[in-house]
């Protein structure tokens, strides 16, 4: 039974048995993709522990309604530590363990816990107990519920195995196993240590004094022989079955995990106080050639988040979590920006809700939002998607929430804002400041249906421009009257704090009007025609006709008054600033306002999160969401991996998210919809014919494979197929009608 837990050690757990120290290992078990422990690291185990007498491992599957696990438990950390370290799992802490080990024992309840993203269990022992001890009471549960199953619980002894000492391609289906319709565990003991598994032959030959011939009794012998000369291990599986699921159970196990089983009856078994992970029946132990383990100890991709931000169950109706940020302590996932994909009908609008309602934590019946401050939100939103519940959030929490139409004619954006830094006593301008800069005005241009977007070289000449202007101070102050008309909030202020209409902005000490202070558009233009002139005079026709190509093209920006004055925010800043943009959507002029728009609010977060990064505050998850997103990507300039590579992915470093949605891949560049960490698809919609092509589409273009393919074709209703990096699962939210109701209503 359980006896202590480490002092320093949270992951030990002591137990009353003759090897004391356990540690148990969660390998993941919620993916679709099938992979098995690396060869590398099963040869590694067999050397190095096969002179330890706790060189051995209990890999235990457990199938408990909506709990699924796929669990290793050891009697030596450092057998702990190298499996965690070669594949997608984790170490669990006593706490964990012992969730664990009551699962195991005593056959335990559970429901989703739809706020705290986690699954709870009827039965827990409370660790923290200052009035009772933790391990008596896990003791008592584990010996009560132990007695009851006597009688209700089932076992079943592996007594041979596929195993003909070949290196045959015998592979466990572990995805064939957790189909199976029953509540029970499967455990498999793998012993290294030599000594032990000579012990174990020479206790079976002992056995088969009386009931066997000496050819039974030569095979023993040189099967103890063989240990020293030949990479072997021992290996024994017991399926424990709660209640009465019939034969039929048993029988297809067998199928799944390559061997015969059979019942152990109450007048031969010695389980009914124990659990296989601490006993062995030694008679039906089995020797196996090490390559037999290559294909057999397996899991899936898909890992339960320590830091979960969304929750639900995937095809099989078992729990599953994700993490946006991390995976695991030890397995992270970086701040990854994430594609919806879906056909028509296939319930796309309500998945973007749904998860937008759990990233928020929001119970709009309660009217709680469990999670602010973990995430932030900025949405551009087309047709209503978000609009129902952003409006019920506003009318409970007003304080959050800032509802914007987008109004172009009040839109102002500075296009050569860059931040500058002190190097070496020198003013240094951003590089990524100006590349956004350029990478702007290209897209501007581009959006007029045109070709007109800069140059290599002509980026690079009004990169140039700015970073001189910047560096060397040298362009015309404006007073406080220019921002009259275009700034009045902030005209007002100022003035309210003593300043004269005519007092330069140099003159400003506080820092919130340090933008005032910067270039705008036409100072730029004017330094380039100073440039213009000067080429002109010195005989460099080639360098005068790219300034003058550039000045034309700047003078096209500077026409449209968007891009020539000091930027101006109509919105407040709230965890949530919603845009409705469908008075702009369709036209050519809506892929830059939103990019710009999008910039001026990315620009003032990262200042944001960078200072809470110095100060070591807490900062949240930012998402930027982008509905009907088509209207962004098909701009040409989208087409260039490199807008996404400089513009977008440097967000990670700041915990934003780049989100948009759409049904239509086709519109989405391929190094663009490759750059994208996590891809969530739906493909249950009425059109057979588009949700083919779709498929078609993404296998085409992302390698998918045809495993993946078949999971994308019979996806049920509402259910996501999300791939991340290598892995990939299935996750379907609650099914909440009168949220539902809200959403559509």
């Amino acid at each position: 039974m359980i006896e202590d837990i480490g002092d320093e050690d949270e992951n030990l757990v002591y137990v009353n048995d003759f090897f004391q120290e356990l540690y148990c290992v969660e390998l993941a078990g919620a993916g679709e993709n099938i992979s098995f422990l690396p060869q590398t690291l099963i040869n590694s185990l067999a050397a190095d522990f096969a002179e330890d007498e706790t060189g051995e491992i209990t890999w235990v599957l457990l199938k408990d309604g909506l709990l699924k696990k796929n669990l290793i438990f050891t009697r030596n950390k450092n057998i702990a530590v190298q499996i965690q370290n070669a594949i997608n799992s984790k170490i669990l802490n006593f706490k964990e363990v012992f969730d664990r080990i009551l699962s195991l024992f005593y056959s335990n309840e559970y429901e989703i816990d739809w706020y705290a993203k986690i699954l709870k269990q009827k039965y827990s022992i409370d660790i923290y107990d200052e009035y009772k001890n933790p391990l008596n009471l896990l003791n008592a549960l584990i010996r009560e519920r132990a007695f009851i199953n006597y009688d209700k619980c089932k076992y079943y002894q592996a007594v041979s195995y596929t195993n003909k000492f070949e290196e045959d391609e015998i592979k466990f289906d572990i995805e064939e196993f957790f189909k199976i319709n029953f509540k029970g565990a499967l455990y498999t003991k793998i012993v290294f240590d030599k000594k032990r598994m000579k012990a174990e032959l020479e206790s079976q030959k002992l056995n088969t004094t009386g009931q066997f011939n000496n050819r039974d009794k030569n095979k023993y012998k040189a099967l103890i022989k063989s240990i020293d000369t030949h990479n072997r291990v021992l290996i024994n599986t017991t399926l424990q079955v709660f209640d009465d699921y019939g034969k039929t159970v048993s029988t297809q196990v067998e199928k799944v995990a390559n061997c015969k089983l059979d019942i152990i009856n109450r007048s031969t078994r010695e389980l009914s106080n124990k659990t296989p992970i601490f006993c062995t029946n030694k008679y039906f132990s089995r020797i196996a050639n090490r390559e037999f383990l290559y294909k057999y100890i397996s899991f899936n991709s898909k890992l339960d988040s320590d830091k979960p931000h969304l929750v639900g169950t995937n095809k099989d109706q078992t729990f599953v979590n994700f993490g946006f940020v991390k995976g695991t302590e030890k397995n992270s996932i970086p701040k990854a920006h994430t594609i919806l994909l879906g056909t028509s009908g296939a319930g796309k609008t309500q998945a973007a809700n749904d998860i937008l309602k759990q990233l928020l934590g929001y119970d709009y019946e309660a009217k709680k939002i469990h999670n602010i401050g973990d995430t932030n939100h900025i949405i551009f939103d087309i047709k209503d998607s978000f609009y129902n519940q952003i409006k019920k959030i506003h009318s409970d929490f007003p304080h959050l929430v800032d509802i914007n139409t987008f109004d172009k004619n009040k839109f102002m954006y500075n296009i050569i804002d860059c931040d500058v830094v002190e190097l070496n006593g020198r003013r240094n301008v951003l590089e990524s400041d100006l590349d956004f800069a350029s990478t702007l005005v290209s897209l501007v241009l581009n959006s007029g249906g045109g070709d007109e977007a800069l140059t290599s070289s002509e980026s690079e000449e009004f990169k140039q421009a700015i970073r001189e202007m910047y560096t060397h101070d040298s362009y015309e102050k404006l007073t406080l009257v220019s921002i009259r008309h275009t700034n009045e909030n902030e005209y007002r202020k100022l003035r309210e704090l003593g300043y004269k209409e005519h007092t330069p902005f140099d003159e400003v000490k506080e820092p919130q009007y340090e933008k005032f202070k910067k270039p705008l558009l036409h100072n730029v233009i004017n330094f380039l025609k100073q440039k213009e002139s000067q080429y002109g005079t010195t005989n460099q026709q080639i360098r005068k006709k790219l300034v003058e190509s550039l000045v034309h093209k700047l003078t096209t920006i500077q026409s449209m008054q968007i891009f020539s004055s000091y930027s101006r925010l109509d919105f407040e800043d709230k965890a949530i600033i919603y845009f409705r943009t469908d008075d702009i959507a369709g036209g050519n002029d809506y892929g830059y306002l939103v990019f710009a728009m999008q910039a001026i609010l990315a620009k003032k977060i990262k200042a944001e999160q960078h200072a809470k990064r110095l100060k070591g505050q807490k900062r949240p998850l930012v998402f930027f969401w982008f509905e009907e997103a088509r209207n962004i990507f098909a701009n040409k300039l989208f087409r260039e991996k490199e807008v996404f590579e400089r513009i977008i992915n440097e967000w990670r470093s700041y915990d934003m998210v780049f989100f948009p949605i759409t049904q239509e891949p086709e519109h989405i560049p391929d190094s663009i919809l490759n750059g994208f960490e996590i891809k969530m698809i739906l493909t249950s919609g009425d059109d057979e014919e588009e949700k083919e092509n779709l498929i078609n589409n993404l296998s085409k273009r992302l390698a998918i494979g045809d495993n993946r393919k078949n999971i994308l074709k019979t996806l049920p209703k509402y259910t996501m197929f999300v791939m991340y990096g290598d892995g990939a699962f299935t996750m379907k939210f609650k099914d909440d009608e009168a949220f539902r109701k809200i959403v559509n209503t």
